[in-house]
């Protein structure tokens, strides 16, 4: 399964940038129109810290007009260290004033921000009440008024919390419905609480989703389950498979049921059309069916062990597998062909005899279908037929795990395993049974006490080991004391045993013999496919029994009465995504008597929140749906939220700037904050807790959190170490804590902050240091750190970033106290020259070099045309180089080639050793990893190559000869000893690769269009994906594990909210729920997706001021970061410019990436949704 990044997919998503002038003529001037200025509104606003503030801008044109440019403009703060300002979006930092700024190009409008610190007197949530559907959301706002009267917004600052967080959260003033009720919120600030109330209905059914595409085809006696999916206005999504109304328009042609144990199962009685629909709450959907007579689809050869000892004869097989879903062996009935002498097959009964060492495809026709084999023969005899065990212990009831190994041992030591070919055989079947195992091997099954001998035997070649078979722990039913009438259900008589390293049960069902003492109460079947399954006729009571292995077991059942319901617990079921709950059924009778039928219902479950097996539920999910238990048309179902919460990791306590060894002076104050940890895609993600954090000190004489006013604000009262705590609950609203420990430390003078000397395009720590009395402490995560100009050093969190020459001044406020450092902005230069080489050269086959400049701002730049290349070893390699171009080494004989480069003054050379072209290894053997491989049309897997030395170790495959035959089956591409097949037609073909001295082969089968298959998404994070954000889905199909998501037709039900960008992979566009949706043949699978509704807080460059030599090229990444804490890679998505083309100009075909033209020094921009960030490339 593969994981999709934005940078893999720039071929895909090449964006498409367009500009603008003026709007329409109703709404301002036309594209001719010139800006000629802008005006922020308000002009002066005043906001607290941690709160927000919204400003416009509006444009003028010289026409007249005027327009919105909001969201085109570019914002700035002046004073970052007071207000920070995206996309018109004022966020309050500290006590101040600071003018802001909206620019486009040369114009550019200014308004004035106060941040105050006020004293509220009161707060207020707007709007007091409200009512939204289940998975929908809606903004509120938390307003407070000051003993000023001046009201202002506090949403962003506020803490918000959920009475019920099952009906209703809310983060940052935005609710969101999870189920039915009602529920208050509350935002304090300040020390003031004020709350509303949300009501939260049921989303109204919109339309009906079949899980098939609009027309189907089937063969007669075919079966297939079809789902039907609820879609709802809120975008969520249900599975009623159970609920809905399932019906056929031509009944003799094919049968659709309604059955709760069956719903949706389509049942092909005869070739004809019929229409299969599917009705639920008025709302209906359909499918067009053909069915056709049943017909062979596909051929299979069992595969054949490799290699075969030359002179013997080996038994080929082929199995047809039918339209209706049915197999059986045709071996007698096929025509069997060889392609090669080396192998003589009978044309009538498919008895390859082994003529010569050599390969041959083997072919079977029959029924219009055509299947192949390959037959791998060596010219050595095997001297021995080897087992891996001689003695074999087993408890009754037991097989043999891991199946017997049989392998050939040749006379130079080889081995090869015959597991799968060689015949196994044992004389007293009364003790012990060869049968075919789950995973199709041959194991030996214990079936009665005593000992006996198991045979293997193989091309003439014979091996023996003993059997002993001992009495079990136990050998027991599995049933209830009590059923419901008109219950039928299956019987386990189970043995336990004693494993390698556990107790096993082991259930021997199919071989005892059932008798029932009443049959005309409780009857059991003796009969092959349904031994030991038992249906109530009638009232009273049975006793059961099982013979096996000279033991019996026996149980005595009472039947109760007519079922009249059944209930499911626990209930409702909240459970977090990923994890398993047990259920319990219980039947209700008709007399109001209850009894445990947790066994004998048949479990069911809504697809799109897991599955459910003997009651053991497994969560996938997000989303809400339906467990159903059903015996006959008598069900329960039980209401299952799933919550997504990928990789949860629990509660962390964080300082407000960095995670570190800080101390926090006494008298001081520092803020910390609660946040979840998940982990995604292997990293861990933190996410600020969106509800009520209860904070608390193990020891409050040396710390204290004493500000309620400020929640995670603890106070430094006397020198010690303490233990900070957090409790809330979790996102699913299980109670949780976290703990860290602070060491709080007495200074003895006034803190210092470092100077700061940093290279354009570099970074540097800010370090905020306290004396002590023998040592000193660092306290820069508890400070909060400004610069005079944030244009050439910009401070973020407890780092500054160089954006330009020069110097500024930094200081840093701890408390009451504020120190002051000097920043300087150095000239990038370089440091060193670098020439990379091969580490190992092969003659005749061309290598390029490359040279790297190693500035002092840690950046590696490529030079490799820019440089001037020599070599000084031409008798070893001949070097093809030209100004401007790049340079090509060509080994001509084995030694040591040496290569230089000089570029702006700087020399440098590698050397590399050049080796003679290796001829090709004679080997022992070469095998393919697998000798047969399956796969849909459509698909794709990986197949490898292993060679053997005689030596016994292994030999790396480089250059093996691979064909693959006949090529419309199935295409191949090879690289090294890998390969990757994708099926195309369904059919078989033989894969044979040469090397060493050794042909190996393999079976690619494909077997059919892709059928069932499911999709489930990669990690998108807890809070669902983001606009611009890339989202990648796998496909699966049991049991190919094949890779085909290219070969499926994907959807969005709202390309507004999601888009689908490429197969299998998705882009949000706005906020909102979107159902993805991919189609094969036979079904579809649908899959609810969420946009978030956090909005973009900021752009980060990776690249913030480089230094780039003329004529080459440099990419940048743009990560956006959002406010519910999750970041991702948005390159393609944003749009790039450059103030100067003549210096640096972007290339279209690849988002970030710049091409350097000439020297000089040029800003770049990089903006999306209105948020920009920018930076100055230094070309020289």
């Amino acid at each position: 399964m593969r994981r999709i990044s934005a940078l893999g997919l720039v071929a895909v998503l090449a964006a498409a940038c367009s500009g603008g002038g003026g709007g329409d003529k109703a709404g301002g001037p036309g594209p001719a129109a010139t800006l000629v200025s802008i005006a922020v509104t308000p002009a002066t606003a005043v906001t607290v810290p941690g709160a927000t503030v919204k400003l416009t801008a509006t444009g003028a044109y010289d026409d007249g007009g005027t327009r919105d440019v909001t969201a085109e403009a570019s914002w700035s703060s002046l004073n970052g260290a007071v207000a920070q300002v995206s996309a018109g979006v004022v966020t309050g930092v500290t006590a101040g004033t600071a003018t802001v700024s909206a620019a486009i190009g040369a114009v550019q409008g200014t308004a004035l921000v106060t941040v105050d610190t006020p004293t509220f007197v009161s707060v207020r949530v707007d709007p007091p009440s409200a009512t939204i559907s289940t998975g929908q959301s809606l903004p509120i706002r938390c307003l407070g008024t000051t003993d000023r009267g001046l009201e202002i917004d506090v949403t962003a600052a506020a803490v918000w919390t959920s009475v019920d967080p099952l009906v209703a959260t809310v983060a940052r003033g935005v609710v969101s419905g999870v189920k039915v009720g009602g529920t208050d919120v509350r935002a304090t600030y300040a020390g003031l609480s004020s709350q509303a109330h949300v009501t939260v209905e049921a989303a109204s059914l919109a339309s009906l989703l079949l899980g098939a595409p609009p027309t189907l085809t089937l063969a007669a006696g075919d079966w297939l389950d079809v789902h039907a999916f609820a879609v709802y206005t809120d975008g969520s999504l249900r599975d009623v498979t159970l609920l809905a109304e399932w019906s056929s328009s031509a009944p003799p042609v094919a049968e659709v049921s309604s059955v709760a144990e069956s719903a949706g199962r389509i049942l092909t009685l005869a070739p004809g059309a019929s229409t299969i629909g599917a009705s639920f709450g008025g709302k209906a959907a359909s499918t067009e069916l053909t069915v056709l007579a049943d017909s062979v689809i596909f051929l299979l050869v069992e595969p054949v062990p490799s290699p075969l000892p030359v002179g013997g004869a080996h038994r080929l097989r082929a199995t047809a597998l039918h339209a209706d879903g049915t197999s059986a062996d045709v071996t007698g009935l096929a025509t069997w062909s060889s392609d090669s002498t080396t192998v003589a097959v009978d044309a009538a009964s498919g008895v390859a005899t082994l003529v010569a060492g050599g390969v041959a495809t083997v072919t079977a026709s029959y029924g219009g279908a055509v299947g192949r084999g390959a037959v791998t023969v060596t010219g050595d005899a095997p001297t021995a037929l080897e087992l891996d065990a001689t003695a074999i212990a087993m408890g009754l009831g037991d097989y043999t795990w891991p199946p017997p190994h049989v392998r050939l041992r040749y006379a130079n030591g080889a081995t090869y395993d015959v597991s799968s070919a060689a015949e196994l055989s044992v004389p007293d079947p009364a003790v012990a049974l060869v049968e075919t195992g789950w995973s199709d091997d041959t194991v030996v099954r214990a079936v009665g006490l005593g000992s006996t001998t198991m045979q293997a035997r193989y091309a003439g070649l014979s091996v023996t080991a003993t059997v002993q078979v001992t009495a079990p722990l136990s050998f027991a039913l599995d049933a209830p004391a009590s059923v419901p009438a008109g219950v039928s259900w299956r019987v386990k008589a189970q043995t336990r045993v004693q494993g390698k390293y556990v107790v096993e049960t082991e259930d021997v069902s199919r071989y005892a013999e059932w008798s029932s003492s009443a049959p005309a109460v409780i009857a059991v079947s003796n009969a092959p496919d349904t031994k030991g399954t038992a249906t109530v006729v009638g009232a009273g009571t049975a006793t059961l029994t099982a013979a096996f292995g000279g033991m019996t077991a026996t149980k005595t059942i009472t039947v109760l009465g007519p079922l009249s319901a059944i209930t499911i617990s626990p209930a409702p079921l909240l459970v977090p995504s990923g994890e398993t709950r047990q259920l319990s059924a219980t039947a209700r009778l008709a007399d109001g008597r209850t009894t445990d039928a947790t066994t004998l219902v048949t479990w069911r479950c809504d697809r799109v929140i897991g599955s459910v097996h003997d009651g053991s539920f497994w969560s996938s999910g997000p989303g809400t749906g339906e467990i159903t238990a059903a015996i006959g048309d008598v069900f329960g179902t039980v209401t299952a939220t799933v919550v997504r919460e990928p990789g949860f990791g629990g509660l962390a306590i964080r300082p407000a700037l960095q995670y570190g060894s800080e101390r926090l002076p006494v008298g001081h104050t520092g803020q910390f904050r609660a946040v979840y940890v998940y982990s995604v895609g292997g990293q861990d993600v933190e996410v600020p807790v969106d509800r009520e954090v209860a904070w608390s000190t193990s020891a409050a004489s040396i710390a204290a959190f004493d500000d309620p006013a400020h929640p995670g604000r603890v106070h430094a009262l006397a020198a010690g170490n303490v233990y900070l705590r957090a409790e809330t609950t979790s996102p699913a609203g299980a109670p949780m804590q976290a703990s860290m420990s602070l060491g709080v430390v007495a200074p003895t003078g006034p803190p210092t902050l470092a100077p700061v000397t940093v290279p354009l395009g570099g970074s540097a720590p800010l370090r905020l240091s306290v004396p002590l009395a023998t040592s000193t402490a660092t306290a820069s995560a508890f400070a909060t750190f400004e610069s005079s100009d944030p244009s050439v050093l910009e401070v973020r969190g407890t780092t500054v970033v160089a954006r330009k020459l020069g110097s500024v001044e930094l200081r840093a406020r701890l408390g009451e106290v504020t120190v002051a450092a000097q920043g300087t902005v150095l000239p990038v230069t370089a440091k060193a020259l670098y020439v990379a080489l091969p580490y190992e050269l092969t003659v005749g086959a061309k290598a390029k070099p490359g040279a790297f400049v190693e500035l002092d701002s840690g950046d590696y730049v490529d030079v490799t045309q820019l440089a001037t290349w020599a070599c000084s070893t031409p008798a070893v390699a001949t070097l093809t180089w030209t100004p401007g171009t790049m340079p090509e080494l060509l080994p001509i004989a084995a030694g040591t080639a040496t290569v230089e480069a000089s570029w702006s003054g700087f020399v440098a050379a590698d050397s590399a050793t050049a080796v003679g072209g290796a001829a090709e290894p004679q080997l022992a053997s070469l095998t393919f990893e697998h000798p047969s491989y399956e796969l849909p049309v459509g698909g794709t897997l990986s197949m490898q190559l292993r060679g053997t030395l005689p030596s016994g170790g292994a030999a790396t495959v480089t250059g093996a000869r691979v064909t693959i035959s006949p090529a419309d089956v199935a295409g191949l591409e090879v690289s090294g000893s890998y390969g990757v097949v994708t099926g195309l037609k369904v059919g078989s073909a033989v894969v044979t690769a040469a090397w060493g001295g050794q042909t190996a082969t393999a079976v690619v089968n494909v077997t059919h269009a892709i059928g069932e298959f499911g999709i489930y998404p990669q990690d998108s994070g807890p809070y669902g994906v983001h606009p611009h954000e890339l989202l990648g889905f796998n496909a699966f199909e049991n049991p190919t594990f094949a890779v085909f998501e290219d070969a499926l037709a994907w959807a969005s039900s709202n390309p507004a909210v999601l888009k689908v960008v490429a197969p299998g992979v998705v882009e949000g566009v706005a906020p909102g729920k979107a159902v993805v949706t991919a189609a094969s043949g036979l079904q579809v699978w649908p899959w609810v997706v969420t946009v978030s509704s956090a909005p973009l807080e900021r752009l980060e460059l990776d690249g913030i001021a480089p230094t780039v030599p003329a004529g080459t090229s440099y990419r940048f990444r743009a990560i956006a970061r959002w406010a519910d804490g999750a970041s991702g890679d948005v390159t393609n998505a944003a749009t790039w410019w450059s103030a100067d083309p003549t210096v640096v100009e972007f290339d279209p075909a690849a988002p970030g990436k710049l091409v350097t033209k000439r020297a000089g020094t040029v800003r770049i921009e990089a903006r999306i949704d209105g948020v920009t960030e920018s930076a100055e490339v230094t070309v020289f």
